[in-house]
């Protein structure tokens, strides 16, 4: 097994990792008092996109479990797949940084630093398969 696919099959476990941390962060942020005085449907969307991240991480997680060698092997469609990957998990990093609330982000430092480091670390490794620089 090279070292890619090693890192592969760590960002698919990392991947699935994260749908457990999706359960219990409605309680942890208190989504339901947060959104009651929103309109029902502004609820609604919310927890459907909350919801709908579960599945997509699932499906990122069993890809890269099952097919890293497909993804380390550097085929166009394989590049696509992690340039994708990369530019998904970069815009996360983004919006960690620079959308979400500061202070809510400094009450829960160790959080904040614990993602955005995950999220980086899976935006650089896709991007640097993406780029042919690991094999």
């Amino acid at each position: 097994m090279t070292t890619t696919v090693l890192l592969l099959k760590l960002a698919g476990a990392a991947h699935l990792a994260l749908i457990p941390v999706n359960l219990v962060a409605p309680s942890r942020l208190r989504y339901a008092e947060s959104l009651a005085g929103a309109r029902p449907i502004v609820r609604d969307i919310f927890y459907v996109h909350a919801g709908y991240i579960m599945p997509v991480l699932a499906g990122i997680g069993a890809l890269c479990l099952g097919e890293a060698e497909f993804l380390a092997g550097g085929s166009p469609l394989a590049r696509w797949v992690c340039g994708y990957l990369a530019a998904f998990w970069n815009i996360r990093v983004a919006v960690q940084l620079l959308f979400y609330d500061r202070e809510e982000r400094r009450r829960n430092r160790a959080f904040d630093v614990a993602f955005t480091g995950l999220f980086a670390g899976l935006a650089l490794l896709f991007a640097a398969v993406a780029a042919g620089g690991l094999r």
